[in-house]
């Protein structure tokens, strides 16, 4: 660009001569060509002072010396520089990422109104009884119609000034609605657990989705008969990682190691979703597992009968033959050696929005889910009741059932 701007200055210099010399009358021998025009034989002509030609000399030079002390101006063109953050830190692009969860609304209550000020007690009731207990004032049976004070006149219009009729007051502003807050579909729920899941063990994406879909229904207890169970077997450490996952996304859920009957009363006060490591699990307590997952099975407790049916994730042991539990979800983890997935930045974010989102879904859907039945089709009766409640929690979407 320098080139082509000294390559324009020198084709202008050299036009004035070429036009000097084509103005040459050959006619008049008098007439000289001068081979250095000045400025002013390019533009108007006219005699200069030499007066003139010193004051210019002395602009160029001012200009030259300003020219060369003012700062290189800052280029404009766009440059991939970080995002400048709060307190002069440098944000990065990747920081920002949420993973595509976005982030929930906060429900924010109103201001409460302030107490109105007590207003000073009145003396007139006992300024009053004073004055008739003296014989001032006359009491209402002494007071005769003459003596009634009247009754004012009504105000007569005074030609300039009249009261506004109801019609003609102008109505007040109508402030404009406030949009629903936006609420994650089942769709969204479904897709961002399974991307929590998969980025942190190894389940393939088959059980992982099959695993979302089992957090929504920890959310949706209170509208469940039947809750079904998940039984992790295989290997013990990424079976823990499963569990220690669950614990961030699911309702109000504890990790218990072991898992006896007589924890039911302290369970049911403290927790909805059991996630129990019990490597050893025996026929008895596989029995009352299965009856947990029924709400019409009852315990008795301190000569109470309570309701012990929760949703119950456990981890049965590495042999995948364990005792049977009814109406469970088995998912076998295959040994590996593959270290664990590196945690994405925006792991975090969203591990925090989730359980935000699933409680504003549940609040929104639970009157319809409880009224509301579905039957899946060509399953067998027992592959039919897992089914029924999953496809429940998914309301508005047919595609995931």
């Amino acid at each position: 660009m320098e080139k082509d701007n000294a390559v324009t200055i020198a084709s202008g210099s050299d036009r004035p001569q070429t036009d000097a010399a084509a103005n040459v009358n050959p006619d008049l021998p008098e007439q000289a060509i001068d081979a250095n025009p000045s400025s002013a034989d390019t533009g108007t002509a006219g005699p200069t002072s030499p007066q003139d030609d010193t004051s210019e000399a002395e602009a160029t030079k001012d200009e030259a010396r300003a020219a060369s002390q003012d700062p290189a101006a800052p280029s404009n063109s766009p440059k991939n520089d970080p995002l400048p953050a709060a307190e002069g830190s440098v944000t990065q692009p990747g920081e920002t990422d949420d993973g595509g969860c976005f982030e929930p609304y906060v429900r924010v209550p109103p201001a409460p109104k302030p107490a109105p000020e007590p207003k000073p007690p009145s003396l007139m009731p006992l300024t009053d009884k004073i004055l008739r207990d003296n014989g001032c004032v006359p009491t209402p049976t002494d007071t005769s119609p003459e003596t009634e004070f009247p009754a004012p006149a009504t105000a007569e219009g005074t030609g300039d000034t009249e009261l506004a009729q109801p019609s003609e007051v102008l109505p007040t502003t109508v402030e404009a609605p406030i949009p629903p807050p936006r609420v994650a579909a089942a769709g969204q729920l479904i897709k961002w657990i399974k991307r929590v899941l998969l980025a942190q063990t190894i389940l393939p994406e088959d059980a992982a989705e099959l695993v979302a879909f089992w957090v929504i229904l920890t959310w949706l207890q209170d509208a469940m008969t039947v809750l079904p169970s998940l039984v992790l077997t295989g290997a013990p450490h990424q079976a823990s990682r499963v569990l220690r996952g669950l614990s961030t996304l699911c309702c109000e859920a504890r990790l218990l190691s072991g898992f006896q009957r007589s924890h039911l009363g302290v369970l049911q006060r403290v927790c909805k979703t059991n996630l129990v490591w019990e490597p050893n699990l025996d026929k008895r307590t596989a029995t009352l597992l299965s009856n947990m997952t029924d709400r019409n099975f009852v315990v008795v407790e301190h000569g109470s009968l309570i309701s012990c049916a929760r949703a119950t994730a456990i981890y049965a042991g590495a042999n995948p033959e364990t005792h049977p539990i009814e109406n469970a979800i088995r998912i076998h983890i295959a040994p590996t050696i593959a270290g664990p997935p590196a945690r994405p930045q925006w792991l975090h974010k969203m591990i925090d929005r989730l359980p935000v989102h699933l409680e504003q879904y549940r609040d929104m859907n639970l009157s319809h889910i409880r009224l509301w039945t579905w039957a899946p089709s060509g399953l067998s009766p027992e592959s039919a009741a897992i089914a029924a409640p999953l496809g429940r929690c998914a309301t508005n979407a047919p595609e995931l059932r």
